[in-house]
């Protein structure tokens, strides 16, 4: 038989158009018969092997539809955890590198300049504390120089002198 025939029978088998004057002269081949009692066995071994009961393929359909869905939700935990742990790491980076830069002690062209500022005109005269000349040393054979902060009208004076001295 040729292959050309072997093909129509096939197709016609199949229930696939067919040229009806090639599938007559396919038929009157020799060996047409048998190649179709061929197909026909073939099509039932094929079909009478086990089959699922009609709702488990809607069931295992449905599984699988949840199962990706869990791991949809777990990918995304995933990656919010993995984001919230290199948001730590990086404050605690921050952080350390922060308090390295303390130990450290202030930038030599950072020391801070004192400033005066002088008081308002409406308090001038009440009692601003400001400190007088230092105390004289003592001298020897003298007794130790004291010194004592006394509040006067708008300003704090030290005085001076011995011990018991100067003190009113």
């Amino acid at each position: 038989m040729d292959v050309q025939h072997a093909e129509a029978l096939s197709e016609f088998f199949d229930g696939e158009d067919v040229d009806p004057a090639l599938l007559a002269e396919s038929l009157a081949q020799p060996g047409a018969a048998g190649l179709l009692e061929g197909f026909a066995a073939m099509r039932a071994r094929t079909r009478s092997g086990p089959r699922p009961a009609p709702g488990v393929l809607d069931a295992i359909a449905a599984t699988m539809q949840r199962a990706a869905a869990r791991r949809r939700w777990r990918n995304r935990v995933g990656v919010l955890g993995l984001g919230a742990a290199l948001m730590v790491v990086a404050a605690g980076v921050g952080f350390r590198l922060a308090s390295v830069g303390d130990r450290r002690g202030p930038h030599p062209t950072t020391t801070p300049v004192a400033q005066t500022v002088p008081a308002p005109a409406a308090l001038s005269h009440a009692a601003v504390p400001t400190r007088a000349a230092p105390a004289p040393a003592a001298r020897e054979g003298q007794p130790p120089v004291v010194g004592s902060l006394r509040l006067r009208l708008g300003e704090w004076a030290e005085t001076a002198g011995a011990a018991g001295e100067g003190q009113r």
